[in-house]
């Protein structure tokens, strides 16, 4: 009884902040794998996060400028950017549904369509064509390179949206004439607000990528450590650097030991002059496998 007190009252001198932030990490971690399964194969895994986390990224900074149009009492485009921030919530929700590829097509779509209307309304001066370049890298980062056909799909579209906003902005004046401090601030936001999500995005390229690299090296070692054959790996110099358990018994050797020394020095029938030969066999007739 006294140790259940004694928790209590130190959860309690902990605060309510530290509760609150730890629901929301977990809210954060429900939205960010929203759709995301122990029976999901890893590559949609990855498109699902990718896409709920983009979603996330273009709400959180829609909704900063949904308040900041909100203050200035421009309606037309508070309610643009309060369809993204809806589109940015009905994202992880059709992906717990399982509509994955609806999910990023919604997104992608909306995003276009707004960014082509805020460019018509606001004109030139806001340097809104900008706000196409994260919409043109998008599909890279939502879609798979298996995905031919969405990719066909989604990657010209941002930029025949900016051809035609370009075209029509050359002898149109804007849809609505707003403020010239409103302007002056779009175009603040325009650059602000590509900057970031091109950030995001390749931050989140980089992230799919390291996943990739570390499933290989992973598999890769896996493969190494239970093959029943004596297995080095050997740099140009005669360096060993990996050497998997079966290697470890049959030579005789500790693996730390074996990474110290050179090939030649655990095998007595191969020479530096065997190596070397070995080396330009390899650089003009491509790899080559030195059986013992």
């Amino acid at each position: 009884r006294m140790w259940s007190r004694s928790w209590s009252w130190g959860s309690a001198r902990g605060g309510p902040v530290a509760g609150m932030m730890e629901r929301v990490r977990r809210a954060w971690q429900r939205v960010a794998y929203a759709g995301v399964t122990h029976h999901s194969p890893v590559a949609l895994r990855k498109r699902l996060t990718v896409t709920n986390l983009y979603a996330l990224t273009v709400g959180a900074i829609t909704l900063f400028w949904y308040a900041v149009y909100a203050i200035l009492w421009t309606p037309i485009m508070r309610d643009l950017m309060f369809v993204v921030v809806a589109t940015s919530v009905a994202v992880p929700w059709l992906n717990a549904r399982g509509h994955h590829v609806l999910s990023r097509l919604l997104i992608l779509g909306v995003c276009n369509v707004i960014g082509a209307a805020y460019a018509l309304v606001m004109g030139p001066k806001a340097g809104i064509l900008i706000m196409f370049l994260p919409l043109v890298c998008a599909p890279l980062a939502l879609f798979d390179l298996r995905e031919r056909a969405l990719l066909a799909l989604a990657l010209p579209f941002p930029v025949l949206l900016a051809v035609a906003v370009q075209w029509y902005q050359f002898d149109h004046p804007p849809l609505t004439q707003l403020p010239s401090g409103v302007i002056a601030r779009a175009s603040t936001i325009s650059l602000v607000t590509a900057t970031v999500l091109v950030a995001a995005m390749m931050r989140f390229l980089y992230a799919v990528h390291a996943s990739a690299e570390a499933r290989l090296e992973h598999g890769y070692h896996e493969l190494l450590r239970r093959s029943d054959e004596v297995v080095l790996f050997v740099e140009r110099d005669g360096r060993i650097t990996d050497a998997n358990q079966a290697a470890e018994n049959q030579l005789g050797y500790p693996r730390e030991q074996l990474l110290q020394q050179a090939i030649w020095q655990v095998d007595a029938a191969l020479n530096r002059d065997d190596w070397a030969l070995l080396l330009a066999r390899v650089g003009l007739e491509g790899p080559a496998v030195l059986h013992r």
